[in-house]
């Protein structure tokens, strides 16, 4: 049987250890040896304090990738996501969603569509920024985003030419550097 400890308990330890360390030189040592003693005792505590503020930002962009990761998988997405799925799948082309005057099923679609890049696009500042662990949210979006980029760059750029902005730029980024971490 394998016994793992995590990470985070080795540290503990060894912090704790080190401290009952320089205690112990400390009671037993004279006064010229004490403040260095202390200093050393000051260094490893602030150490720890850094190691502890660390792990603290980890655990909330893991977290912040989770809730990521709840809102694509929450029930209000699947008509959502259907519509990204039709067009992957080369059920739905991107073309017949344009902009069109009225409101038709290709309207709705066009909005679920772009409620889909919206997300895509909040996800990819995130990431950029670093608020959220890449890596969780490759391991569960890599093969959406990629596949996403590859059906839908055509009319991202249609889209950027009409508004005359650079809408969903951070979405493209984001693809293109997932799609080099493959390689």
């Amino acid at each position: 049987m394998k016994i793992e400890i995590p990470l985070r308990w080795v540290v503990v330890g060894l912090f704790v250890a080190f401290e009952a360390v320089m205690l112990t030189a400390y009671h037993f040592e004279t006064d010229r040896n004490r403040a260095t003693i202390v200093f050393g005792g000051t260094v490893i505590a602030g150490a720890f304090a850094l190691y502890a503020f660390l792990q603290g930002v980890e655990q909330r962009r893991s977290e912040t990738a989770q809730a990521l990761i709840q809102r694509w998988n929450a029930a209000e997405m699947l008509p959502i996501r259907l519509v990204l799925l039709d067009i992957i799948e080369d059920r739905l082309e991107p073309a017949t969603l344009k902009r069109k005057e009225g409101i038709t099923e290709t309207d709705t679609n066009r909005g679920r569509l772009v409620t889909i890049l919206n997300f895509f696009e909040e996800m990819a500042i995130a990431t950029l920024h670093k608020s959220v662990n890449e890596n969780l949210l490759y391991e569960f979006y890599g093969s959406i985003v990629g596949s996403a980029e590859a059906k839908l760059k055509d009319w991202i750029m249609d889209e950027q030419r009409i508004d005359e902005a650079d809408d969903y730029c951070n979405f493209l980024v984001l693809a293109a550097r997932w799609k080099q971490r493959k390689n």
